[in-house]
């Protein structure tokens, strides 16, 4: 368990691999988040109905399927990633913990280098919302023909969370 006393908390090192790879992560207390350049996901649990497995300082551990989705897509395949998540940061079984990590949410994501946010498993939608904003808005004309696409994506369980303000407002 983390210090009651301190501002511990875990911080997780997705280590590389490829995107069908086992997820293999290294789980670690820090004393001060302000030492650590890391980023912070917002994300949404989604149904523990099909738990997948990953491996934790090399102990298997079950998560959701829109969180392996999620670290499948930010993984990189030659470098490592310094992550806070609560999901796997936050023990979730010790509930004192739980409740003053939970209570330290908004500073730990205001701490992250950038918060990052995982809307759901990539689709053509998806990609027509990204590519508009990459492109600079520079296809403003053309929105009409993708309403239903940015209806989609603002249509995602992630908009509907009331943690999510908390995440967004204190991200750098």
């Amino acid at each position: 368990p983390l210090s009651s006393a301190s501002d511990d908390i875990r911080l997780l090192q997705l280590l590389p691999g490829d995107h069908d790879e086992p997820i293999v992560c290294n789980l670690f207390h820090v004393e001060s988040v302000d030492l650590y350049d890391y980023e912070a996901l917002s994300y949404v649990w989604g149904s523990v109905d099909s738990p997948r497995i990953i491996y934790v300082n090399g102990w298997e551990m079950a998560i959701t399927e829109n969180l392996d989705t999620a670290l499948r897509a930010l993984r990189h395949e030659q470098e490592c990633r310094l992550l806070w998540l609560d999901a796997i940061c936050i023990d979730q079984s010790l509930i004192p913990e739980k409740t003053r990590q939970v209570g330290k949410m908004g500073d730990i994501y205001k701490a992250a280098a950038r918060v990052l946010v995982f809307l759901g498993p990539q689709t053509e939608a998806s990609d027509t919302v990204i590519d508009f904003f990459e492109d600079g808005y520079s296809k403003l004309p053309d929105l009409g023909h993708n309403t239903k696409a940015f209806v989609d994506v603002l249509f995602r369980p992630w908009f509907s969370r009331v943690w999510v303000r908390q995440e967004y407002i204190r991200a750098k």
